[in-house]
């Protein structure tokens, strides 16, 4: 797109690796890279704040290749980023970065959360990725100022006025180390889970507010200094061998917006601050910060982070570089008792500077007004052992051998057919995983950044062309699952609990058919649910589905009409053909199964217990006999006890309670996935799941089925979707 542009500014030469130490190599050391960079946000990049800038260059399609290419190009283990929009984090730096080994973790600054959906998306904020190699999240934290200030503001006017309507962010994660990450070490060394908590920080950028600046700081270390603590309960959960906040290792970096002279720098490098210092201007935070920080001494405030920049005025003239301001206010700041700076990234040359008349950045060869800065850090261990002497990563049971493949059927040959695989797979969301629910599971094999790793594994193994999962938190779904499994060809849609709204959208390749076929564009409607899961609540569950099959024809009418806009030849709902999955927590003997199945189920059956819901029941439902509720799908179940004896596998529960239901009258399974190996679970003394080889307490279910098409034709002769293949959207509204 940007081609046509001529660039005669010749490019700047790379910028220099500054050496500072080497590294030990008497001792276990684990190296890494930090980069910090405020990427500058499209909203921010215009003519009129950057008028020495073409506006090609400004524009964020032709920006963001050169940055990623700096990103990639640096390949730092830890890359923290600033002035990151919301859209550009899930569409853009996501997917690109995941690609490339890393996970991230993101948030907005605090005015989204009051923003419709179609302006959130432009709000920028902070983002931290990591090299999943050497590093694994524990947990995230988000710092938000404006609501810190709100919260202890006390009734002083200025916390209310300055600091409180500046809603910048800091965004931490804590993180630990992999074997893989240690030099000089045994693969099972006690440190080799060493936690790091990563902090990255967006100030205030007004020179006139230096003080919100400084009360924004101080307000960052005194909530990192509850991190820390909270971390070390969370640690010692885990079997961390970790006494004191101190074990816990820091970097913070960000925009800090402000000059190494400040009381910004001055605090965080030297650890105190003066209550008179002149940054805060004439006005008296005093009350305020004594309730939050030290006081070693009368007229001083302090933190207890022993921290050095890796970046000064000597090393690097400026970090950002604009018409009218060039100055160093970007820093990486890390633990200087336990870690070492081997090496950082230098400056721009200089001379290409002056030689080709840069008066400012951005620049068709500059893609932000910031540089990135990089420095590589070799950090000691400070932590010594688990505390019962057990190595928590070591697995002694082998792994389970590959789940059969039981074909059903052989497709056919002489007819237009669709053949697709539907997974159904409840991953255990992290806040249920819990020690107290599972306590024959290892607290390291419960852990979400354990367990994703073999759910995802096994997702993008079995490669269903429909994958429907519960019990996704939404965090993971925007931050986990939607990005890699875009990056292998899918789109998802989410919805939590409560606000659950349903869509069909898939691609369908019909075999033995010419591409224009008008059945090409056949409808189906996919549903997956998550139902209530106590057995005390069977009615309610029984109610929760026939509401479902109730709200699924309402759906199915609407498609109707919405197709026919489309220009599909359709007249009936039923032209419209079904999947339905989920965990419905009922067992294959139960009102649920029974009304899914046949279609039908008593008003006196036993799972209404006591209740009488006759009344809610006759106005949406069928009756054809007045004792009988019936609805209109003609819908089987892939799964039965007689292939699979279990879905669910806990030590006090062991059942079928997860399902995949199909349109039986137009579609057939040709196979599934059977079920893990009996022998293995009982030469191994599995007594339940999650497990460290089974990384859900339900199994993933998979069938194959083949579809024929329930349309015929174009209303009007036309074929108004061409091609192999095509994406079509069902909204659907399920209450559950």
């Amino acid at each position: 797109m940007f081609g046509c542009f001529t660039v005669h500014t010749p490019s700047p030469p790379p910028r220099p690796w500054i050496p500072l130490a080497r590294p030990s190599s008497n001792r276990p050391a684990c190296i890494f890279t930090v980069m910090c960079y405020n990427v500058l946000c499209d909203k921010y990049a215009t003519r009129q704040m950057y008028t020495y800038c073409p506006s090609w260059a400004l524009n964020w399609d032709y920006r963001k290749k050169g940055i990623m290419d700096e990103i990639q190009h640096y390949a730092a283990d830890i890359i923290n980023l600033q002035e990151v929009e919301m859209e550009q984090f899930y569409n853009f730096f996501m997917p690109q970065l995941t690609a490339h080994g890393y996970y991230g973790i993101y948030s907005p600054k605090s005015r989204a959360k009051h923003m419709a959906e179609s302006e959130r998306k432009f709000v920028d904020g902070c983002a931290i990725f990591f090299r999943t190699s050497k590093f694994t999240l524990v947990k995230e934290h988000l710092v938000e100022f404006n609501q810190l200030a709100m919260a202890n503001a006390d009734g002083l006017e200025h916390m209310l006025n300055r600091v409180m309507p500046k809603d910048n962010i800091g965004l931490a994660a804590l993180l630990q180390t992999t074997a893989n990450a240690w030099e000089n070490a045994s693969p099972d060394a006690p440190f080799a889970c060493q936690p790091v908590l990563v902090c990255t920080a967006h100030l205030h950028w007004d020179p006139e507010y230096c003080d919100v600046k400084l009360i924004q700081t101080m307000m960052l270390s005194n909530e990192l200094k509850s991190i820390l603590e909270e971390s070390v309960q969370t640690l010692r959960a885990n079997n961390v061998n970790i006494t004191d906040p101190s074990n816990i290792q820091l970097v913070l970096c960000g925009d800090f917006n402000s000059l190494p002279e400040s009381g910004v720098i001055e605090f965080l490098g030297t650890g105190k601050v003066s209550q008179d210092h002149q940054d805060f201007k004439a006005f008296s935070y005093k009350a305020y910060l004594e309730k939050v920080l030290s006081c070693d001494k009368p007229n001083e405030f302090t933190h207890f982070f022993k921290l050095a920049s890796a970046y000064n005025d000597e090393i690097m003239p400026f970090t950002n570089y604009t018409f009218d301001f060039k100055g160093i206010i970007d820093y990486i700041f890390y633990a200087k008792n336990t870690m070492t700076p081997l090496g950082l990234l230098g400056p721009i040359s200089q001379d290409w500077i002056s030689q080709n008349k840069v008066i400012g950045c951005p620049h068709p060869h500059v893609y932000s007004d910031h540089f990135p800065l990089l420095v590589e850090l070799e950090m000691v261990p400070t932590i010594f052992g688990p505390m019962n002497g057990i190595i928590r990563y070591t697995v002694h049971t082998p792994s389970p051998p590959p789940r059969p493949w039981i074909p059903l059927a052989r497709p056919s040959s002489n007819r237009p057919a669709c053949i697709f695989t539907v997974m159904c797979y409840n991953v255990l969301c992290d806040k249920y995983a819990t020690r107290q629910m599972y306590t024959y599971c290892p607290s390291w094999a419960l852990n979400w950044d354990y367990r994703k790793k073999g759910i995802m594994d096994e997702i993008q193994h079995y490669a269903a062309d429909i994958i429907n999962l519960q019990e996704v938190e939404m965090e993971q779904f925007y931050n986990f699952f939607m990005p890699q499994l875009k990056a292998h060809g899918y789109y998802g849609i989410y919805s939590p609990k409560s606000r659950a709204k349903h869509m069909a959208e898939s691609e369908r390749k019909f075999v033995d058919a010419p591409p224009d076929a008008p059945f090409a564009c056949q409808p189906v409607l996919v549903c997956t649910a998550h139902l209530h899961w106590d057995p005390e609540y069977c009615d309610v569950k029984l109610i929760q589905t026939m509401m479902l099959s109730n709200e699924l024809k309402s759906i199915l009418e609407e498609s109707v009409q919405t197709l026919r806009a489309n220009n599909v030849n359709i007249t009936d709902p039923s032209n419209i053909q079904l999947v339905l999955c989920g965990d419905f927590n009922s067992l294959p003997d139960s009102g649920v199964i029974e009304f899914l199945g046949t279609g039908k189920v008593s008003q006196d059956h036993q799972d209404f217990k006591a209740f009488s819901y006759k009344a809610c029941l006759e106005k949406v439902l069928s009756c054809d006999k007045p004792n009988e509720f019936t609805h209109s799908f003609k819908l089987a179940s892939a799964y039965n006890d007689e292939i699979m004896p279990f879905t669910n596998y806990t030590f006090d529960f062991k059942g079928i309670i997860d399902y995949i239901f199909y349109a039986k009258n137009t579609m057939t399974p040709l196979g599934l996935l059977g079920p893990i190996s009996q022998d293995w679970i009982s030469q191994n003394k599995v007594i339940g799941c999650p497990h460290p080889h089974v990384y859900s307490d339900h199994f993933p279910l998979l069938v194959e089925l083949e579809m024929v098409p329930t349309i015929s034709g174009p209303m009007n002769g036309i074929i108004r979707y061409t091609g192999n293949s095509l994406c079509l959207g069902l909204l659907g509204k399920c209450l559950l």
